[in-house]
C-alpha cells in the first residue's frame, strides 16, 4: 500500500528491495530528467528551446548506452545499483529521496553535466549533417538537361552507373568504390538525375544508400539485370 502525504510517500507491506526497484525505475529517471533540463537551461542558453529539449533527449540516450564511469548511477546496470543503494536506506525504515540523489551518489551531477556536453556535440553534428544534406539536395535538383540514372550494385562494393539519354543507354562509369563511397555519391549528385533507379540495394554501402535516400525522395528500386546491349567496361563517350 502506498499513501502520498504532502511530500512524503508512505509505503506499507512492501519489501524494501521492491520499493527501491520501483523508485529507481520511476522516480530516479524523472529526477535525472529534471536535473538535465535545469542544467541545460543554465549552461546551454545559446540553444533555443527545441534544441535544448533535443539535448536532454540525447543525454538520456547516452546515459542508457554509456559504460560504467565514476558513479554508481552510470553504466548498463546503473538503475539496479541505485536500487541496491536505496534498499540499504529503506531497511533502516526511511529514505530521503532527494537527499539520497544529491548526497549518496557522489559525482552524479558532474557526470550528468559531462553527458550534456557530449549530447550538445551530438546535436551540433546532427545539425551539420542536416545542413550538408540540404546543400546536397539543392545541388541535386534536376534541370531540363537531366537524364534518368540507373545504379547497379554488385558484390564486393562494385557499382555501375548507367544513363538513359538521347543517345540511348550508356555506361558512365563503374568499378569498386570501397573506401571511395563519397566519390560515388558526389558523382551521382553532380549528374542531377531526373529519376534515380537502384538495383541491388541490399548490396549498396550504407554510406552511399542512406544519403541517396535522404536526397532523392522518389528513388525507384528494381532488381533487374544490367542492360544486355552493353558490356561493362571503360567509360563510353
Amino acid at each position: 500500500m502506498m499513501t502520498l502525504c504532502s511530500d512524503t510517500l508512505e509505503i506499507r507491506n512492501m519489501p524494501p528491495a521492491m520499493a527501491a526497484a520501483a523508485l529507481s525505475a520511476g522516480a530516479f529517471p524523472a529526477y535525472e530528467q529534471d536535473c538535465l533540463a535545469r542544467l541545460t537551461a543554465r549552461h546551454f542558453s545559446v540553444f533555443d528551446t527545441t534544441e535544448q529539449a533535443r539535448i536532454v533527449t540525447l543525454a538520456h540516450m547516452l546515459l542508457r548506452e554509456d559504460a560504467c564511469r565514476d558513479t554508481i548511477a552510470s553504466g548498463p546496470r546503473r538503475l539496479q545499483r541505485v536500487a541496491e543503494a536505496m534498499t540499504a536506506c529503506l531497511r533502516n525504515g526511511m529514505l530521503d529521496f532527494l537527499g539520497f540523489c544529491r548526497f549518496s551518489l557522489p559525482g552524479h551531477l558532474p557526470y550528468l553535466r559531462r553527458t550534456l556536453d557530449l549530447a550538445a556535440d551530438a546535436l551540433l553534428a546532427e545539425e551539420e549533417e542536416e545542413e550538408y544534406h540540404a546543400l546536397l539536395l539543392s545541388c541535386a535538383q534536376p534541370d531540363k538537361e537531366s537524364c534518368p540514372l540507373h545504379l547497379f550494385f554488385n558484390e564486393k562494393d562494385i557499382c555501375h552507373i548507367w544513363q538513359h539519354g538521347r543517345k540511348g543507354i550508356r555506361l558512365l562509369e563503374g568499378g569498386c568504390f570501397s573506401g571511395r563511397e563519397d566519390m560515388l555519391l558526389a558523382n551521382v549528385i553532380a549528374l542531377r538525375p531526373r529519376t534515380l533507379t537502384i538495383s541491388g540495394a541490399a548490396l549498396a554501402p550504407a554510406a552511399v544508400l542512406q544519403p541517396l535516400q535522404q536526397i532523392f525522395s522518389d528513388i525507384l528500386y528494381d532488381d533487374g539485370e544490367m542492360p544486355a546491349d552493353f558490356t561493362p567496361g571503360p567509360h563510353q563517350p
